[in-house]
């Protein structure tokens, strides 16, 4: 088994029987993780917000076991309190798919970027740094009611899937140059004008009026 899911099910079965405690939460996962025989290429976790913790002590151990495993796929879904996330994930080198709810994405200074990650979920993530990170590799993006994404200071030259809610115009008009790109979503706050020239896009648009 080279996937790990501790999503929905798992922590949907704590609240079942009524355990709220974070040490009967955290204490089963690291015990498999732990014991778990051979690589663990994907990781899923969600922590709910009825789980009480202290520190996301224990999910930094967690992200540092993930490390030494060539992780492929990371999907962390946090309904607690918002998490930073630890410099161990951004030595992930072979990671593929990032997906993350309601964490703080700060890369470190020296970071330079996910060389082969090709699909990134983002939502409700806090960007901090102006580090320009690049992603090679990148097809997928998307941002789901992010802040400080202008600190998102990306280069993603193969992008082809584009979809953003309530993001700043100027990362959206950088982002729309990729000229692999050929699918957009976007949710907009406010009206966007002058943006580039999109005949070759399959454009989607909710929320206020687009002037070309």
């Amino acid at each position: 088994m080279k996937s790990l899911d501790f999503l929905y099910g798992f922590s949907g079965q704590f609240l079942k029987i009524g355990a709220y405690c974070h040490n009967g939460f955290t204490r089963v996962i690291i015990q498999i993780m732990i014991h778990h025989q051979g690589p663990i290429l994907q990781f899923h976790l969600h922590i709910p917000k009825e789980i009480f913790l202290d520190s996301f002590q224990e999910v930094d151990q967690w992200m540092l076991l993930l490390a030494r495993n060539n992780l492929r796929v990371l999907d962390f879904r946090n309904s607690n309190r918002i998490y930073q996330i630890p410099s161990s994930v951004f030595s992930f080198l072979e990671l593929r798919v990032l997906g993350l709810v309601n964490c703080i994405f700060k890369p470190p200074l020296e970071f330079k970027g996910f060389q082969n990650l090709e699909d990134i979920m983002f939502s409700k993530v806090n960007f901090g740094g102006g580090t320009v990170i690049n992603l090679p590799q990148l097809k997928a993006l998307t941002l789901l009611r992010c802040s400080n994404v202008n600190s998102f200071n990306i280069k993603a030259e193969m992008l082809r899937i584009l979809r953003e809610d309530s993001c700043p115009e100027d990362i959206l008009l950088r982002l729309l140059h990729s000229q692999y790109l050929y699918a957009v979503k976007i949710c907009l706050l406010e009206s966007l004008n002058d943006l580039v020239r999109v005949g070759r896009f399959t454009f989607t648009i909710d929320g206020y009026f687009l002037k070309v």
